[in-house]
């Protein structure tokens, strides 16, 4: 299987004050179709940086990205927006979803943006994330776990290379966390790579293979 995402030598630190943290140290990792990866780590030991750099929503410090083969880093906001909108899905905390458009819409949205699919898609989405039924709400009248669902509709609206969720299944019971893993791994059999920020040991289960972060950097288990 082909690399989709290369990340070498990332550094990232941020200043308080006179001192500086660094929130990620000589990072680098591939990420291959066909995978998917756990992300694992303590609370501040950089997952969110690390992906947010991936994703091209921060800019390293040091080091590069490069998605589907084009470079993400060190590039405008504009060229990593069009980058990430291509290729990249993500199912992030919170804010995946726009609280004034229904389900339906903010899928239809991310179709839009990426330039595929047609309504009929959106209704099968929804009915594999148990979500059938859904699709005229908005997603303040649905539960937490249906939130998350959806907000995982829309990270796979588009069909696209790479999938990145941060702690996708927190504080979710074990049902809706099933249902969300299995969407994960499917898109996974097709092709995608999947890197997932988690403290689940359902996840970490059912990942191809993980990576441990500590203070910043990778270390071994």
């Amino acid at each position: 299987m082909s690399v989709v995402v290369e990340g070498r030598n990332l550094h990232k630190f941020y200043r308080t004050g006179d001192d500086e943290v660094f929130a990620l140290r000589d990072v680098s990792l591939d990420l291959s179709q066909g995978e998917m990866v756990a992300l694992i780590g303590a609370s501040g030991s950089g997952k969110s940086t690390l992906l947010a750099c991936i994703a091209g929503l921060d800019e390293p410090d040091g080091g590069y990205v490069r998605v589907a083969g084009s470079r993400m880093s060190h590039r405008t906001e504009a060229a990593r927006s069009q980058l990430r909108c291509r290729h990249i899905g993500m199912l992030m905390q919170s804010g995946t979803l726009f609280d004034h458009l229904t389900m339906f819409q903010n899928i239809r949205l991310q179709q839009h943006l990426v330039g595929t699919g047609e309504d009929e898609d959106v209704h099968q989405l929804l009915e594999k994330l148990g979500l059938g039924g859904q699709g005229d709400k908005l997603p303040t009248q649905l539960s937490g776990g249906e939130v998350a669902r959806g907000g995982l509709a829309v990270a796979l609206a588009g069909g696209r290379a790479v999938l990145l969720c941060d702690e996708p299944t927190a504080e979710l019971d074990t049902g809706t966390e099933a249902a969300i893993l299995s969407q994960i791994h499917r898109r996974c059999d097709q092709g995608a790579a999947a890197l997932v920020a988690t403290h689940s040991e359902a996840v970490a289960r059912m990942a191809n293979r993980a990576i441990h972060l500590r203070d910043g950097r990778v270390v071994d288990g």
